[in-house]
């Protein structure tokens, strides 16, 4: 589910600090829980965008490919940046790890069109009533680069919002679901 990213500005985050000059667009809510604390780690394994993208509608892989080809026709995509002292090795879906302890991890991308952040983070379900259930989140951060950046993200914002992201979350959650479970 979407939330407000207030939400998300609650935690005390390392990605705060590191994400100052970006923009905070998304926040969303996994439909999945845990009784453990120290689950996340469990979580970053079940969570393999590429599988997760391979268990979405047509209409949400088509995407992923209009944009892959746009990406080539235009020159958008290039090789990772490496920017700082921080960067742990590793690559995720496009996406180069920034940073990760027990409760959450930052990757990021950059292409002619934008510099973006994708955020996990393992957090204390709220509602719960006994504060001993979790869940993940992910927050999308960006900045736009020039004309072109900024209406590529307002063309894909609807399908980002409508489609993209309640697939995903579905997806997240068919894979959490059927993770192997170990006792605790």
């Amino acid at each position: 589910m979407r939330l407000a990213t207030d939400e998300h500005r609650r935690h005390d985050w390392w990605v705060h600090n590191y994400a100052k000059d970006f923009e905070l667009l998304d926040l969303w809510q996994y439909p999945i829980e845990s009784d453990r604390a120290d689950d996340f780690e469990t979580f970053l394994e079940v969570h393999d965008m590429m599988e997760m993208v391979k268990d979405t509608s047509v209409a949400v892989r088509a995407l992923f490919a209009v944009r892959l080809v746009l990406g080539k026709i235009f020159r958008w995509d290039g090789p990772p940046v490496d920017d700082g002292p921080t960067r742990a090795a590793g690559s995720i879906a496009g996406f180069d790890e920034v940073y990760r302890d027990d409760r959450e991890l930052v990757l990021r991308t950059e292409n002619a069109t934008v510099t973006a952040l994708m955020h996990l983070g393992w957090v204390p379900l709220e509602g719960d009533g006994t504060g001993e259930k979790y869940t993940a989140q992910l927050a999308v951060y960006a900045i736009s680069k020039g004309r072109v950046g900024r209406a590529y993200m307002a063309l894909i914002s609807p399908f980002r919002h409508g489609l993209v992201y309640p697939a995903l979350m579905r997806a997240g959650r068919r894979r959490w679901l059927a993770r192997p479970r170990t006792a605790a």
